[in-house]
Parts: C-alpha cells; structure tokens; sequence
C-alpha cells in the first residue's frame, strides 16, 4: 500500500501573475509624464517647485498603488521596484521598470519552477527496476500494515553523522506526525549539525504555517464571511495541530481556531466537506467528547464510515467513558468492517479488543510477589 506525504500543498492566494499587465500599463503612462515634466524644466516652462510636487505626487500614486496591491493579494514585487526606482530616477526608472517587465511577461511564458529545471539539468534515467528501488529506500511503501518507526529511532540513537542527516531528510520529504519524536530526538543530539538540520526543518513548518495563517487572516479582516476562506483556515490550523512539533499551549490555540473556523463555516453553509466529523474530533481532541460524540454520530447517521472515521469514534467513546457503549458497537460491527483499509489502520485490533474484551486468567498472577 502507497503511503503519501502527510503534507498537504497549501497554496496562498497572492498568485505572482496578478495585476502584472495592469501595472505595465500604468508605468508606460508615469513614463510619459516624467518624459513631459522633465523637458518643460529643461525648456523653462515650469518652475523647479511644480517639477517635484507632480513628481513626489507620482511616487505617492505608486505608494497607494503598492497598498492597494497588498490588500488585493496581488503581485506586490512590481509596484514596490517600481515606487523605489521611480522616486529615485524618475522617467529613467520608468523606463527600467517597463524594461524589466517586458523582459517578465515575455518570459514567464516559458518559465518552470526550479524543481522542473533541476530535473530537466539532471533528469532521472531510472528503469523499472530503478523506480522500484528509490520507492523503497525513500519509504514510499509500506508492505508492513504499518508504519515502522524503529529504523528512524535507531537511526537518531545509534547512527553515524551523515545516516542521521539522511535519516532528517527522509522525515522532512515524508512528514508524518508519528515522525515527531525523530525531529526531537535531532533536536537534543550530541551533533551541531544535526541539531540545526533538525531545527531549520521545524522552523520551516512554522515559518509556513504563520505565512498561511497571515494570508487568511487578513483575507477574512476584508471579508469576515467568506467561506472558503473560513474553511481553508481551519483546515490549516486543523492540519498543523497534529503535526505533534508545536507545544502544548500552541496545538491548544491552534484547534480553538479551528473549531471557531468550523462553526462559522457552519452557519454560513451548512453541512458539507465532513464538517461535522472533523468538528467532533476536534472536540474529543481538546477534552470536549460528549460534543465530540454527538457530532460524529450525527455525521455516521448520514454518511457510511470510512475505517478513519471508525477509529476516531471508538476514540471518541473511551474518552467519554461510554465502555458499554464502546463494547456495543464492537460487537454489533466487527464483522461488517473489513478491508485492507480497516486492517492497516488499525480498526480491526480495537473492534476485536472490545468484542471479546481480554482474558488475563486468574487475577491472582497479576499481582507481583
């Protein structure tokens, strides 16, 4: 079975192609201003006073611009180069700012990113055989039914400098947050290097998350009942508190913004996206599980489970304390739930365990001599 990257592409809103044509436009028109008012000074025909009251009046169009650029979302890099060039050289900035985007537009219609051009300078030449093996060693797989953990830990305890980094590596590319241990184990070892590998890679996380967080915030400051935005802000606080790299007090603030995203999104549209199981678990997880069972049983009323679903639930019911009802449900649906699914995660050993519940034999070995 294929295991994907629990990371998930997150990607702002602020595209790099917006408002580009727009500016282009406003540059040529500065340009001939700044053309007009510089040959009236040299010709006398205005005094110095005019020549910098209309061109410091341009440079504030250009400041006004940026801004509204910014609370647009839109492409910000052409109109900050061309407040700075502009101010300071007039129509010869006006003329490099419409240079440089000529060059943009004309290019970036044959542009990739860098990943495409790495792979075009050194493309990967694999056979069958090839492929196969770099899924292995990059644990793309996992034949197992479940995800073995040990090699890593091992790695971080007992390896050598260079398998340690490869090992960090290896986490970064494929993050899961059952993961979390190795990145803290990286974090406390004896090794700068590996101290700081492993540090720049939890940085990245949550340089990512404030950057995402930052973009929608002020999306919904402009347009508080926006619900894509709502629901795009709590999936990613949702999706970040169980990274298991951030502490206690900061996971804690994250699923609050979540569940108030979620509500929200709610009211505003209804049902929809698995809300109302993704609002429980929620719940359960932040020590709310009776609000957490309710809606998780609403959703299961409505929509068959999927084996996540399952599980959740039956987590659900032990931290309510519900046993009976936990054993109930167990027994009622064990020999419905079945599947390579169930199996690898991991529905099918709980379901068993609280069927048939376990026999320790005489109570009387248990107790320590």
């Amino acid at each position: 079975m294929a295991t994907k990257p629990f990371l998930e592409e997150f990607d702002p809103d602020r595209a790099t192609n917006r408002g580009v044509t727009f500016f282009f436009g406003l540059s040529l028109i500065i340009f001939v201003i700044q053309i007009v008012i510089v040959y009236f000074l040299l010709t006398g025909q205005i005094e110095i006073i005019v020549f910098l009251v209309i061109h410091f009046f341009i440079a504030g169009l250009l400041g006004v611009t940026a801004l509204a650029y910014n609370w647009l979302l839109w492409d910000l890099r052409f109109p900050l180069l061309g407040l700075a060039v502009v101010s300071v050289g007039g129509p010869f900035g006006a003329l490099l700012i419409i240079l440089a985007m000529i060059y943009y537009l004309g290019s970036s219609r044959h542009a990739v990113n860098f990943a495409e051009w790495l792979e075009g300078i050194f493309p990967r030449l694999y056979s069958v055989e090839g492929t196969i093996y770099e899924r292995i060693v990059s644990d793309w797989d996992d034949f197992s039914d479940k995800i073995n953990l040990i090699p890593y830990a091992d790695v971080m305890a007992f390896g050598k400098l260079n398998e340690k980094m490869i090992a960090l590596v290896k986490v970064a590319t494929n993050y899961d947050p059952q993961f979390a241990h190795v990145l803290r184990e990286g974090l406390h070892d004896s090794s700068i290097s590996v101290r700081v590998q492993a540090a720049s890679i939890i940085a990245k996380f949550e340089r990512d998350y404030a950057n995402n967080l930052s973009l929608l915030q002020k999306k919904l400051k402009r347009r508080p009942n926006d619900p894509n935005a709502l629901y795009e802000l709590a999936t990613l606080c949702d999706h970040n508190s169980e990274l298991g790299i951030f502490d206690e007090e900061r996971t804690a603030h994250m699923r609050e913004l979540a569940v108030d995203s979620f509500e929200k999104y709610r009211k505003l549209a209804g049902k929809g996206f698995n809300i109302e199981y993704r609002l429980g678990w929620l719940y359960t997880r932040m020590g709310d599980a009776k609000k957490g069972r309710e809606l998780i049983e609403s959703y299961m009323k409505n929509v068959k489970a999927t084996p996540p679903v399952i599980h959740h639930y039956l987590a659900t019911l032990f931290m309510a304390r519900d046993y009976t009802s936990l054993r109930r449900y167990a027994r009622k649906n064990y020999d419905s739930i079945k599947g390579e699914e169930a199996n690898s995660s991991g529905v099918l050993e709980v379901l068993l365990l609280w069927k048939d519940g376990i026999d320790f034999g005489d109570p009387q070995t248990l107790i320590p001599h």
